[in-house]
Formats: C-alpha cells, structure tokens, sequence
C-alpha cells in the first residue's frame, strides 16, 4: 500500500489497545497492544516483532497511529506530511519586495555571445554585497544575506562582462 492512509487504516484494524489487567501505581504501561494478522476468515494473534516484520512498519508508525486514534479518536487517519508552512519560507511580499530590488538595476544583452547565451549583465562596479548593502538600507527589516543570495541566483545575471565581448562603443566608452 503506498497511500500513507490506506497503511494508517490497516495498522488500526489489526492491532487492540487495552488497559493493563494488572496496573501497578507507578507503572510507566498505561496501555497494552495486541497485534493481529489476517487468515483465511479470520484474524491469528502475533508478536510485536513478527508483526512490525511483516508490515515492515517501525514502532514509532504504530505508536503514531495509536496515539492519534486514542487523543481524538478519529475514524479515518489523514496524512498531513507536506501541508505546514516552514518557518523559514518567506512571504510573497517580501520576496517580490526582493525581486523588484534586484531588477531595478540596469542590465544590458550580451554584444557577440547573444545568440548563444540569455545571460543578462550587470556594472561591473557592482557585487551581490553591494546590492544587499543598498536593500539593507532602502527596507526595514531586510532578510539575512544568504536568503538573498539564494534569490539573486534564481535570475540569470552576471556582474563581469563577457571576455569574448567588446564592441567598439564599449571599448571607447571604457577607456
């Protein structure tokens, strides 16, 4: 079964809690489980370990499962793997915020390797230190350098210009 429900629905069905029949006072065992495997028309008991084996499931997937059952007593036990936001991830806001920072620097086409590259060139007088720096000063609580970073190379932008690149204008405009 690779749908994580359909495995939660079959772990529950096989498998009884109960209370201990000797309870002790300050026995750690609230619950005891009983595992069981299907036969023709019917259900064998099992041990622990030859039941984990032959689902090959781990303890803590039954302990999950049980938990989930006996705190909310759920019919049906959904998989809600994937669905949290991280802690981390950033807001659309402040990622557009970011973009239009980036791309509010002039850019210019490569001269010769235009055909062969989609590359975009920034001044060579500017870094990504140097544009953090001016995002840092122009927002108030600006992201740490590495999340910038990491946007900043999602485009395709260079800060040198191409050796195989230099037409007239640029090369009179440099000297």
């Amino acid at each position: 079964m690779a749908d994580y429900c359909r495995q939660s629905d079959y772990i529950k069905e096989h498998i009884k809690e109960s209370t201990p029949k000797i309870n002790k006072e300050n026995s750690p065992k609230k619950y005891t489980r009983m595992y069981y495997l299907p036969v023709v028309n019917d259900k064998i008991a099992v041990c622990k370990t030859w039941f984990l084996s032959v689902l090959q499931v781990s303890d803590k997937r039954v302990r999950v499962v049980t938990n989930k059952l006996r705190g909310n007593q759920l019919r049906k036990i959904t998989d809600q793997r994937g669905t949290h936001v991280p802690k981390n991830k950033l807001s659309e806001h402040i990622y557009n915020e970011i973009v239009q920072h980036i791309e509010s620097f002039p850019k210019m086409e490569s001269h010769y390797a235009r055909k062969d590259s989609k590359k975009l060139y920034l001044d060579s007088d500017l870094n990504i230190s140097i544009i953090y720096r001016l995002y840092k000063e122009k927002v108030q609580k600006p992201v740490s350098k590495s999340s910038f970073r990491n946007i900043f190379s999602s485009f395709n932008y260079s800060f040198h210009t191409p050796k195989k690149d230099s037409c007239n204008d640029c090369f009179s405009f440099k000297n």
